[in-house]
């Protein structure tokens, strides 16, 4: 365990890379949907 110390990152990676995926997937489908963008922005 001491390299999670030296790369906190190499700890966390596994946990960004699916996190940042549905990301990106919800802006594409937005950016897909302007309709679905609106009834986003009307709703915050």
């Amino acid at each position: 365990m001491s390299g999670a110390v030296h790369h906190p990152l190499g700890t966390i990676a596994p946990v960004l890379v699916p996190l940042i995926a549905v990301i990106v997937k919800n802006l594409r489908r937005t950016a897909k949907d302007p309709a679905a963008a609106n009834s986003a922005e009307a709703r915050s």
